[in-house]
């Protein structure tokens, strides 16, 4: 399991790729080929910071 500062770390790097246009969100979080727990943190992290986010989206 990562620590909690790297699935901020991820989650904030998946948002600013999401803002900057480069695809849907399942796609960018899907990226960092992480274990299934390990993405549920990244989008849970996510959707803390963005709660309207639609993971199959894009912008």
């Amino acid at each position: 399991m990562l620590q909690g500062y790297k699935v901020r770390i991820i989650a904030n790097a998946c948002i600013t790729r999401y803002e900057n246009g480069e695809r849907a969100m399942d796609s960018i979080v899907g990226y960092y080929n992480q274990t299934e727990e390990i993405t549920k943190s990244i989008k849970e992290e996510i959707l803390i910071r963005v709660p309207t986010m639609d993971f199959e989206a894009t912008e």
